[in-house]
């Protein structure tokens, strides 16, 4: 006798595209829609899942598929908050999608199946959220999550900062966005004290990053009076005031991994485990580009974004803040999102998600670091410093202007004056390195030759 199946039945817009199955036994499976599969619209959701099916196993085609979806979920604080309101365990996957699964990250719902996107709640049932109920609910966070109001979870993001996925009109008001409504904007209230302006520190962050050539979400600030981080989707188009879903993946879902694979030391640093770098590496980072539908452009952004985020200290940059726009003939980078400086917060592990020529520390990563990651991923030496003096002079020119920001407090002002300190003297570095990093390279590549001749004259 075979297994029992569950099912839930992905929609992308009003499109039936498949079912993902789960049995007694806790396999799961994914078949798409033939009328998808026809469709020259159609496209696989991910890379690791094509619309031909696969000659993997049963075990495989689950673990897969278990992956690509434990990847839509929140992480940590969220996912036990989630996990908490409907009375589900952090295993249960299936359960924990079939809670939250009506809005995600990307196009994707799931729903039962005797549920369809035109049958869920209408736009006019939205509910309207008050900056004051706003600073009641941040006031309350200690012991009321934040993502849950009128006692459901209102949200699929993953990570774990607490944020909120609303709907904002055009006059600026904020509604709950539930059922076919889709959401427009993140919510991102001050997640700890501890983590001083970390809104101010992510807005200036983000706001850097787009005037240094890093396409990026777009972001404000809003106070209630405590400020909030409003994060537009990129994920969202509107068409005649309506939200429509694009879909996405993130590196891990394109990589085939795990969310606790997001780090490269996926089981941490510490001196027994550390070796263990089964997570997402840069190299496997640059190894995306090969489905790209313009690899060129691609690995140029990836690249400027790498920079970047090294230049402000971002050390917690790990495979599930890179995104990727999904269609038939490939994927494109999306814009960056989740760029703050981790390493200003002293009480921070500062150790870095992926390394930079087999580091992972600030002060250990310097030209030879540099140089190595370009010959183990292909690029070419040059141009890496080239993208290196481009980034670090327009995130210096951009800082002025920045720091002038008049939605700024003075209290956030004089932090972010810390943080653009820190910025200069890591602009300086990098600009050193620039200069000699084509020579290291070439040093290095004479060294390997050097290495392969003796071993041939054995």
């Amino acid at each position: 006798m075979l297994p029992k199946t569950n099912e839930l039945i992905i929609w992308i817009e009003n499109i039936r595209v498949g079912a993902l199955e789960v049995n007694e036994l806790g396999q799961f499976r994914l078949n798409y829609e033939s009328a998808w599969v026809a469709s020259p619209t159609g496209y696989p959701i991910s890379p690791t899942l094509p619309l031909a099916g696969s000659e993997d196993s049963a075990e495989i085609h689950s673990a897969k598929v278990r992956f690509f979806f434990s990847n839509l979920l929140p992480e940590g604080k969220s996912l036990d908050e989630a996990v908490l309101a409907n009375g589900l365990s952090k295993s249960n996957v299936f359960g924990l999608l079939h809670a939250l699964g009506k809005e995600s990250a990307g196009a994707l719902m799931l729903l039962p199946p005797s549920q369809h996107p035109e049958t869920l709640t209408s736009d006019s049932d939205l509910r309207e959220i008050t900056n004051a109920e706003l600073s009641e609910r941040i006031r309350a966070m200690p012991n009321v999550p934040f993502s849950v109001w009128d006692g459901k979870v209102r949200m699929s993001i993953a990570g774990y900062q607490a944020k909120l996925a609303v709907h904002k009109t055009q006059d600026g008001r904020l509604w709950l966005a539930s059922g076919k409504s889709a959401s427009t904007h993140i919510l991102k209230p001050q997640a700890s004290a501890l983590n001083e302006c970390q809104v101010a520190n992510e807005y200036f962050c983000m706001r850097l990053a787009a005037m240094s050539g890093i396409e990026s979400a777009e972001v404000d600030i809003l106070r209630v009076p405590e400020p909030i981080l409003v994060i537009k989707r990129f994920d969202r188009q509107l068409i005649s005031g309506v939200a429509r879903r694009l879909h996405i993946i993130d590196a891990c879902q394109a990589l085939n991994k795990s969310p606790e694979q997001k780090y490269e030391r996926n089981f941490g640093a510490g001196e027994h485990v550390k070796h263990i770098r089964d997570g997402v590496s840069i190299k496997n980072l640059f190894s995306i580009t090969d489905l790209a539908t313009n690899k060129a452009d691609m690995t140029l952004r990836q690249l400027r974004w790498l920079i970047f985020q090294h230049l402000i200290g971002n050390s917690d940059a790990h495979g599930k803040n890179m995104s990727f726009y999904v269609a038939r003939d490939g994927l494109k980078m999306a814009p960056a999102y989740d760029q703050l400086s981790v390493t200003i917060y002293p009480t921070i592990n500062h150790e870095f998600a992926m390394a930079i020529g087999d580091e992972f520390l600030e002060e250990a990563i310097r030209a030879y670091q540099w140089a190595d990651f370009a010959i183990q991923v292909g690029l070419n030496p040059g141009l890496v410093a080239r993208t290196i003096k481009h980034v670090a002079n327009k995130a210096n020119r951009a800082l002025p202007t920045l720091l002038a920001d008049p939605i700024l407090t003075d209290v956030e002002k004089n932090f972010l004056n810390r943080l653009a300190n820190q910025i200069q003297v890591r602009v300086e570095k990098f600009l050193e390195i620039a200069k000699i990093l084509p020579g290291v390279a070439r040093d290095i590549a004479d060294e390997d030759v050097a290495v392969t001749l003796t071993d041939i004259c054995k």
